[in-house]
């Protein structure tokens, strides 16, 4: 019985000790496990617990859509303060800048863009947009060329180029750039049909530039877009169709001052020289730096022998663009009729060296023919 106890003293210590290290095991196993979970919090917190950068960028592009800009730069910088290095962040909160204005900033973000990922058609196209709206046509025509380069189907690029070759007056190069756009891209669908238009009409081509209009106004109805169509009419001699289409422009954008402009110039044409006054008159009202309105202003004074009043704005007109043909005839006939023959030939000379409207140019020929 002695021997019997002492064995089963004996198990229950063996039993009570296994016991213990297994409960040593796990207390081991728990303490690993809270340590563990320690570190990872610890990674976490220390990272910034919240949303990451892409998360931040993802919501930018959802503010820039719906045009809340200003949430839209906060996004993106906030995504540039999680990752300085993130590339997209700094194309998004550019676009955001250019598209309030902000050319400077946009510019600064569309370089380091640009810094941090060279091959980013998007960014040269972003940089060369600021270049275009500062008018650096050279640098900016450098910078469209290489997001060309990187992305030959880059519609933005074509039609920011395109827009440089228009002010440059050079018609042929931007017709092609306006082409790429038209059959690569459908949300500049309308707006590269309306400026290859205009491009058509400046090289006379007056028959291609009114299909082009026409596509315009299939895709957008605008009151510019009306008064183009009605000023090409206008330059075809179809005045009553011209007159539709300006007076639904002006339904549309009654504030615009171009539109009254070809009303009035319409009316000029018509023979409607009191109504032509009134509503250049009215262009006037809204816009004093348009040469083209007050040409056609003084013109209608000259038409109506109000000399004293169509010499001002033949003047401005002049002052305004030197190489105004329609001022200069204008002001001709007037010179002409105040007896200064000498001012009047200069000025018909002035005419036919700076048009190209044919006939135009053969009144100006005869009226100096006539002086001489």
């Amino acid at each position: 019985m002695k021997i019997a106890s002492a064995a089963l003293r004996h198990g229950k210590k063996d039993a009570i000790a296994t016991h213990l290290k297994a409960r040593l095991v796990t207390c081991r196993s728990l303490a690993s496990a809270a340590f563990i979970l320690i570190i990872i919090c610890t990674s976490i917190f220390s990272s910034g617990c919240g949303p990451s950068a892409g998360t931040y960028v993802d919501s930018g592009k959802i503010y820039y859509d719906k045009k809340d800009y200003d949430k839209a730069i906060t996004s993106f910088s906030k995504a540039i303060e999680i990752d300085p290095g993130l590339a997209t962040a700094y194309l998004g909160r550019g676009r955001s800048y250019y598209d309030t204005n902000k050319s400077d900033l946009a510019y600064a973000d569309y370089n380091k863009a640009i810094e941090l990922y060279p091959n980013s058609s998007e960014a040269y196209w972003g940089r060369a947009s600021c270049l275009r709206r500062q008018k650096e046509y050279e640098r900016a025509l450098q910078d469209y060329n290489k997001s060309l380069q990187i992305d030959s189907t880059n519609s933005r690029s074509y039609y920011g180029r395109g827009y440089i070759y228009y002010n440059l007056a050079e018609w042929d190069k931007a017709i092609s750039d306006f082409s790429k756009v038209i059959a690569f891209s459908r949300e500049l669908l309308a707006g590269a049909y309306s400026v290859r238009s205009l491009c058509y009409y400046q090289k006379g081509d007056l028959d291609q530039a009114l299909a082009d209009s026409e596509h315009v106004l299939a895709l957008r109805q605008l009151g510019s877009d009306y008064n183009n169509h009605g000023y090409y009419l206008l330059i075809k001699g179809r005045f009553d169709d011209a007159m539709t289409y300006i007076n639904k422009g002006l339904e549309l954008d009654p504030n615009n001052a171009y539109i009254w402009d070809s009303r009035g110039w319409c009316y000029f044409k018509m023979g409607n020289y009191n109504q032509a006054i009134e509503d250049l008159s009215r262009a006037i009202g809204l816009v004093t730096d348009s040469s083209d309105i007050y040409a056609h202003l003084g013109a209608s004074y000259y038409s109506v022998k109000e000399y004293d009043k169509a010499m001002p704005d033949l003047n401005i007109a002049i002052e305004l663009d030197g190489k105004n043909a329609e001022g200069h005839f204008y002001r001709g006939l007037c010179y002409e009729v105040l007896g200064q023959k000498d001012n009047a030939i200069a000025d018909f000379q002035a005419t036919i060296n700076n048009s190209t409207d044919t006939p135009l140019l053969k009144l100006a020929m005869d009226e100096i023919k006539g002086l001489r």
